[in-house]
């Protein structure tokens, strides 16, 4: 599984595991890039909408995750038929193996998949400057910064909290970009050690032909303090290869986080429209520009 927030180079590190072995899901299954994402999303359009229902189980969403409270109550009460249910899609959308899996909704569901697939399944975790993920949030989603880090936030501390055991390998996406060949090659050791059919060798042409350091639109200087900086460096202390991944002990979650989920509701997406699809309106901008909180300290 690759595992991360959303626009935290999961696609590309999706692309780069997979051009060293394992294959993505069915041909007809795959969600296609669009202007956000001009490379493509290397995603299952089955599987996003089976996390899109599961989340909706417990009343959340993507863009409204639960609390890591909330997994808990939520996850143990999923009867055997949901389970069965979601192991016959994934098995559609991946009919081979070894296999590659994508999608950041996983970060909140990753308990479920890993009782459902019922075996042992290795993680590759990309993070990003918190910082540059809310602004891509902010000029993709029309999302405020503030709202892009509480996000951030509760989808990083999920996925934390519930990789317990998984043989795992963490990465910052810089330094992915910094050498993507040198990275998929670790990638390729990495799988290799735990069974995983991969290729002789790593292709440094496709490789290089696929990263373009210049798509990154955003580079900012991560925050220097707060519970924002506190989990960014949490994350960089785990950067490298864990053959069972021990939880660290974090902090708990920060009131404000709850508080940015509270003020928008569970409704609030109805009325977002992707810029992807059709640039925003002149309205849409200015709500942006009026909900832009200070995020120093965060």
């Amino acid at each position: 599984m690759i595992l991360g927030m959303h626009r935290s180079g999961t696609s590309a590190v999706t692309r780069l595991v997979n051009l060293v072995g394992p294959s993505v899901c069915v041909r007809g299954d795959l969600l296609m890039g669009t202007s956000s994402n001009v490379k493509g999303f290397w995603e299952s359009t089955s599987l996003i909408k089976l996390n899109d229902e599961l989340l909706a189980d417990s009343d959340h969403s993507w863009w409204y995750p639960p609390s890591i409270d909330d997994l808990r109550r939520w996850e143990p009460g999923v009867d055997r038929a949901t389970v069965n249910g979601a192991r016959a899609v994934f098995d559609r959308a991946h009919p081979s193996e070894p296999w590659v899996w994508k999608d950041p909704r996983t970060c909140l569901t990753l308990s479920f998949w890993r009782r459902t697939l019922a075996q042992r399944v290795a993680g590759v975790v990309v993070y990003r400057n918190p910082l540059d993920v809310a602004r891509s949030l902010e000029r993709r989603n029309l999302m405020s910064v503030e709202f892009g880090l509480a996000l951030w936030m509760r989808y990083t501390r999920a996925l934390i909290e519930q990789a317990g055991g998984m043989p795992l390998m963490v990465s910052n996406y810089d330094d992915i970009l910094e050498d993507p060949e040198a990275w998929s090659a670790i990638a390729r050791g990495f799988l290799g050690d735990l069974g995983m059919a991969v290729d002789a060798t790593v292709d440094g042409a496709s490789i290089r032909e696929f990263v373009n350091p210049k798509l990154r639109h955003n580079a900012h200087s991560p925050p220097d303090r707060g519970a924002t900086a506190d989990l960014f460096d949490a994350l960089r202390s785990l950067d490298g290869v864990h053959s069972s991944f021990v939880v660290p002990s974090l902090d708990d979650e920060a009131p404000w986080i709850g508080e940015q989920f509270a003020a928008v509701g569970p409704e609030w997406h109805s009325t977002w429209k992707d810029p992807s699809s059709s640039p925003p309106t002149i309205g849409q901008r200015l709500r942006v520009l009026m909900k832009r909180a200070s995020f120093v300290g965060r």
